[in-house]
């Protein structure tokens, strides 16, 4: 992460740099001055319970693929940035698959925030083929979602994989987007939660891709449809 975090800092411009620079001091100090109040959900979920094993035509399934891991450091770091992490296989009465991955914090500060997919998947031996910004248009949501379609590739497997974080009520698409999003919060003495929604799929060849995002995009449809009525701020706020 610190590694990715000099890439960030590198790539700005001085002037940019500054401005980063006096916000976090500006951060801090209101950290000390004000109370924080949280913008977590009332009622914090339980994932293994509030999103069912059965998704439309999508049926949870046993598999033997072990998931890319939502972060990128040990499991102990892990745990202090997600209060909880949920990851299962569906598969259609076709016989697609789609991995879903969610993990969720019910606190977002610079320190400790959600791991974006194009961090955690290199730090896993994966290498990033392709990388495009990406706003979700799911059927029967009426927020546009802005979020991240990849492909990575290690060894003969190749993911399709399709994400957002949303970060209280926005979906930022950048590291600097999500730390200006937590200075401005803590400027004003609050502090967001967060969710990491992730889904991909295992492709033989990239010229699947286009192909397993369509299935994800219905896939996503049937999951938002799932959680609406038991959490539904949790996935789109």
């Amino acid at each position: 992460m610190q590694n990715k975090l000099n890439i960030e800092i590198k790539s700005l411009s001085l002037p940019a740099c500054t401005l980063v620079s006096l916000l976090l001091v500006f951060t801090a100090v209101s950290s000390v001055l004000a109370t924080p109040k949280f913008n977590a959900l009332s009622k914090p979920p339980v994932l293994e319970n509030v999103v069912p094993k059965q998704l439309g035509e999508w049926k949870e399934k046993p598999s033997t693929y072990a998931q890319v891991s939502v972060n990128t450091y040990t499991q102990a770091i892990s745990d202090a940035i997600y209060d909880q992490v949920l990851m299962r296989t569906y598969q259609n009465s076709s016989g697609n698959q789609v991995m879903l991955a969610l993990a969720y914090a019910g606190e977002q500060r610079q320190e400790i925030k959600i791991h974006q997919v194009e961090v955690c998947y290199p730090a896993q031996g994966f290498q990033l083929i392709s990388m495009q910004n990406h706003v979700f248009n799911i059927k029967g949501n009426p927020v546009p979602i802005n979020g991240k379609r990849l492909i990575f590739k290690k060894g003969n497997k190749i993911e399709a994989v399709s994400y957002w974080i949303r970060l209280g009520n926005s979906f930022p698409m950048s590291g600097l987007q999500m730390r200006l999003k937590i200075l401005r919060e803590g400027l004003k003495g609050k502090i967001d939660d967060g969710v990491l929604v992730r889904v991909s799929t295992l492709i033989e060849d990239e010229s699947e891709a286009p192909a397993a995002y369509e299935l994800q995009e219905q896939f996503l449809a049937d999951l938002l449809v799932g959680v609406v009525e038991s959490a539904p701020r949790l996935l789109v706020n």
